[in-house]
C-alpha cells in the first residue's frame, strides 16, 4: 500500500539519511545498530498488519551523525551532541509536533 521514499535532510553542514513510510501525523524512529546495514529492509518494520496505522503516521527512520549512509562529524560526539542535531532534525524536517521512538541504540539519543 505505502512505499518508502528514501532521501537526505541536509542540516547545516551535516546531510542525515531517512526513510519516509506512511502519512499523517509524523513519527521519527531512531533504529537500533542493526538497521544501518547495508541490506537491512526497511519493509520488515512495517509487515501487512501496519499498513492501516500507516495512513495515520508518517514514520521516518532517521539516521543521525556517523550512522550508516549519513555525514560523519570530524570530532567525537556525545549524547548533548546528537541530541541537539535530533532537535535541528526536527526542525529541518518542519514538524511542530513529532512522536519519537528510539530502538536499541536509537533511544539512547
Amino acid at each position: 500500500m505505502f512505499k518508502p521514499i528514501k532521501n537526505y535532510l541536509k542540516v547545516g553542514d551535516q546531510k542525515f539519511f531517512y526513510v519516509t513510510i506512511g502519512e499523517g501525523e509524523p513519527v521519527i524512529f531512531l533504529p537500533g545498530w542493526l538497521a544501518l546495514t547495508d541490506k537491512y529492509d526497511y519493509k520488515k518494520m512495517f509487515p501487512e498488519e501496519l499498513d492501516p496505522y500507516l495512513s495515520k503516521f508518517q514514520v521516518n527512520f532517521l539516521q543521525l551523525s556517523n550512522l550508516y549512509k549519513s555525514s560523519f562529524s570530524k570530532e567525537p560526539m556525545d549524547l548533548d551532541d546528537y541530541s541537539d542535531e535530533l532537535k535541528s532534525a526536527i526542525e529541518a524536517f518542519g514538524f511542530k509536533k513529532v512522536h519519537l521512538i528510539g530502538h536499541s541504540a536509537g533511544g539512547r539519543f
